[in-house]
């Protein structure tokens, strides 16, 4: 895992600012964000991922990028790549249990 994400932000949307946010209608609970992050193949070298990192971490602090990212609804969240695998990890295990909850069966 490479330690960069993008998550949508609760808020309307620039595309879309007529559609109201879960929260606007009375689902502040609901936090059912997408977010992206950039991940290498298993056994890749620990030195590739840290150069990798940091050649990410460097785009995202590139202002024309930054700026687009939030103009398009999301927020850039740079991170270590450990810290990026625990937020894929709690974020499987936790669809994973909505989706048991939820009686959900691939046909």
């Amino acid at each position: 895992m490479v330690g960069v994400s993008l998550k949508n932000r609760p808020a309307r949307k620039p595309a879309l600012p007529q559609l109201p946010t879960a929260a606007e209608q009375g689902y502040a609970d609901i936090d059912a964000g997408g977010w992206i992050s950039l991940m290498a193949p298993a056994g890749t070298p620990p030195a590739r991922i840290a150069r990798l990192n940091a050649a990410l971490h460097a785009a995202m602090a590139e202002p024309a990028f930054a700026d687009w990212v939030r103009a398009n609804g999301s927020e850039l969240l740079p991170s270590s790549p450990e810290a990026c695998a625990r937020h894929v990890e709690r974020e499987l295990a936790r669809w994973a249990r909505l989706v048991a909850a939820a009686g959900v069966r691939l046909e």
